[in-house]
């Protein structure tokens, strides 16, 4: 399954081989049975400017809505961080 999903907290990053036709998905969490996939569509470390916290959330949403036309709801967002710790743990 390919995620259809954003999050500023993703489960996954996509890979592309530009020599190659496919796209290869690469965990960067632990990803259980039934847990959904997804990726970032935007650069979040780059967006937050290292914060973490709601202005950061803020900047995140603003940039999404802008280039994807949609308000995130993704838990970091949701709660107005990238709950509590770094993007990547």
């Amino acid at each position: 399954q390919l995620p259809r999903n954003h999050s500023c907290r993703p489960n996954c990053q996509a890979v592309a081989d530009f020599d190659q036709p496919h796209l290869e998905l690469r965990a960067t969490s632990p990803i259980l049975a039934g847990d959904e996939l997804t990726i970032s569509y935007i650069d979040v470390a780059r967006c937050d400017g290292g914060t973490n916290d709601a202005r950061a959330a803020a900047r995140r949403r603003a940039r999404l809505q802008a280039n994807y036309l949609f308000h995130c709801e993704c838990p970091a967002c949701r709660l107005g961080c990238v709950g509590g710790g770094s993007l990547m743990s």
